[in-house]
């Protein structure tokens, strides 16, 4: 499941790669994406959604705790303002 977040509750380490990757982008959403195994929540990544400040493209980024993307790509416009 989702649990929308703010960008307070990233950990700096993906506030960091987002800050280098995307340089002056638009962020749009913040989620926190869990899996449920044996009835326990796990932590499983963070979830992005952005629009680039060059190309003015929406994407989404996964991301590990570490800060290490896991996925990118164009946002299907869900949850997009």
């Amino acid at each position: 499941y989702e649990a929308q977040i703010t960008a307070g509750d990233l950990p700096p380490a993906v506030a960091k790669t987002l800050d280098e990757k995307y340089p002056k982008a638009n962020y749009k959403l913040y989620e926190q994406l869990y899996k449920v195994e044996n009835e326990k929540e796990k932590l499983e990544c963070y979830e992005v959604q952005l629009e680039t400040a060059d190309k003015k493209e929406a994407i989404e980024v996964q991301l590990s705790k570490a800060g290490k993307i896991i996925k990118a790509a164009k946002a299907s416009g869900e949850g997009l303002q």
